[in-house]
């Protein structure tokens, strides 16, 4: 007998473009990708001068919209990400997100 096992690699990333941190409501208060079959995972977010404010290697862990402990302004912010399938499939994605209060 044989066994074939086929797998799909099927890789995608979603982010959202705004979110409202520091406002007490526990609603949309952290930026996280929402994304499948990603293994490897890369994210930066930089301010408007181009300083890299907020590095994750975990999809699990997004900004909660602090720099150095302190909330950031209300403002657009740009982030890069970059994903790995367990195949070796890349994308990166490249875009902004505002914060909102």
């Amino acid at each position: 007998d044989t066994v074939r096992i086929t797998l799909d690699d099927i890789i995608f990333m979603y982010f959202p473009n705004s979110f409202t941190p520091g406002n007490q409501d526990q609603l949309n208060d952290v930026f996280v990708p929402v994304g499948e079959g990603i293994y490897h995972f890369e994210l930066d977010i930089y301010n408007r001068w181009g300083q890299t404010i907020f590095v994750s290697t975990d999809r699990k862990t997004g900004w909660d919209g602090t720099f150095n402990g302190k909330m950031v302004p209300q403002d657009v912010y740009v982030y890069t990400a970059k994903a790995t399938s367990i195949t070796g499939k890349t994308i990166n994605k490249t875009g902004t997100v505002t914060v909102l209060k």
